[in-house]
């Protein structure tokens, strides 16, 4: 049987507050990764265009120089007040199933 409507509620907010505290423990223990990427999506958002997770993989993935290693750290690529959502996109990365990403536009 399912709980009442209260304690699924107060399930939910649980849930996402634990969603956002493993967001955020995975962006610090990769710090450098994220504030790298975040700056190749600044670049990629020049002139207005929209960009999404795969893009900034992709181009990170084509710079190995930099040394990123993609992982759950990049759910907090666009975290922060500089990026407005603007649609959804299908993810076209192996093994994502084409998962739909969000794509966003640089607010500046």
């Amino acid at each position: 049987m399912g709980g009442s409507i209260v304690s699924d509620q107060l399930s939910l907010t649980f849930e996402a507050r634990a969603a956002e505290r493993g967001k955020a423990l995975a962006a610090s223990a990769h710090n450098r990764d994220l504030q790298l990427a975040r700056s190749i999506a600044r670049e990629l958002a020049a002139d207005g265009r929209e960009v999404w997770a795969d893009l900034v993989r992709f181009e990170c993935e084509r710079r190995p120089e930099l040394g990123i290693v993609w992982g759950n750290w990049a759910g907090s690529l666009f975290a922060g007040g500089e990026w407005r959502f603007v649609r959804f996109t299908r993810s076209t990365a192996p093994g994502s199933h084409a998962n739909l990403l969000r794509t966003w536009r640089l607010e500046r």
